[in-house]
């Protein structure tokens, strides 16, 4: 049987098929959904994203053209989300929107930086992965702090006066958890400041110009739609090799996870004129349904080990309590994931296919 819709094949994914561990349902339900999709044009897919994120193209421009107005677009956008999660306030939103915007720079360099110079390339990288890095930290913080608030400590059982004794507790480990989280959340933004004073928004656009005129070679003239369908081959295949590997275990999701957010980006920038066989809505869902595991699995270590050092015993309590919270809900989270329609999707694209 060959390709289903003239979709091309993904080889080298062994012989041995994961698509026997999943229940019937799963089963009927990914079939169902993936003959859907393979009817829609991939352009329709990226309808959702916003200007900067937007990929025009034609199959038939110059590769090296597409790159050049990709990269401008991406990283103009930069100093102005550096600007926002730089500032004081309440609001976090900035913070994963700067975290969200370096993947999807990160992702277009990846993506055209057989066209660029090696060492602009290797600059902006590091800019973006330090960018990354300190609004992880500081987006962490904040999802402890919420998950703090949110914490419903004491028991609600036994007698009157042991549940009033275990509410009081709960209430005073949990301002004193907080107590230790707000100067650490402060702190945390400390590096996007720096990182703000340090990168001029009119250097960094300076640098951007640079690396844009810079853009030459042979594969800078190729078709896009024949640059783009080499490259949707190399990397849908890495992530269904990955996912043909069996089903994640919690120490390999968070690879896993970055492997689709990876394979995600390059699709928005590459599946504008080419046939796409991974679904973008699946990614998303299956990147957050994963998400949700790795915070929950990382929020669970962290209040672990912040419970070996906290000082007194209402706030080890409390701490402790978060840790056996969290690490609970990501077990189930967990369950849900292995046992999601995504996962049963991707496991039906990576089956080894029997030609005649």
């Amino acid at each position: 049987m060959g390709p289903v819709c003239g979709l091309r094949p993904i080889t080298g994914l062994g012989s041995k098929s994961l698509a026997s561990r999943l229940v019937p349902s799963n089963w009927a339900l990914a079939c169902c959904r993936l003959m859907s999709a393979v009817l829609i044009p991939s352009r329709r897919s990226m309808s959702h994203l916003k200007k900067p994120w937007r990929v025009e193209a034609k199959a038939g421009e110059p590769a090296g053209r597409v790159a050049a107005r990709v990269l401008r677009q991406r990283l103009k956008t930069i100093p102005r989300m550096l600007r926002a999660a730089a500032a004081h306030g309440d609001d976090h939103q900035p913070i994963h929107a700067l975290r969200v915007a370096t993947r999807r720079c990160t992702a277009a360099l990846d993506t055209f930086g057989k066209l660029l110079p090696e060492k602009k390339r290797r600059w902006f990288a590091k800019q973006l992965k330090t960018l990354r890095r300190v609004a992880g930290e500081a987006r962490d913080l904040d999802l402890l702090v919420e998950r703090v608030g949110a914490q419903a400590l004491g028991g609600s059982c036994g007698p009157a006066a042991t549940t009033r004794r275990r509410a009081k507790e709960g209430a005073r480990g949990s301002s004193s958890v907080l107590a230790m989280l707000t100067p650490m959340q402060e702190a945390a933004r400390k590096p996007i400041r720096r990182a703000r004073r340090q990168l001029s928004g009119v250097r960094w656009q300076r640098r951007v110009r640079r690396l844009i005129a810079a853009i030459s070679g042979r594969r800078a003239e190729e078709p896009f739609g024949t640059f783009a369908a080499r490259r949707l081959a190399a990397t849908e295949g890495a992530f269904l090799r990955a996912v043909a590997e069996g089903p994640p275990a919690p120490e390999a999701l968070h690879a896993l996870r970055i492997l689709a957010k990876q394979t995600r980006y390059a699709i928005e920038i590459l599946g504008v004129t080419s046939p796409v066989i991974l679904r973008l809505r699946s990614l998303v869902r299956f990147q957050d349904q994963a998400g949700e595991v790795v915070d929950l699995v990382h929020a669970g270590n962290r209040f672990q080990r912040m419970a070996r050092r906290a000082g007194d015993a209402p706030q080890q309590g409390a701490l402790a309590a978060l840790s056996r919270r969290e690490s609970a809900l990501a077990r189930v989270a967990l369950k849900n994931l292995r046992a999601s329609i995504w996962l049963g999707e991707f496991l039906l694209l990576a089956r080894p296919r029997s030609h005649p």
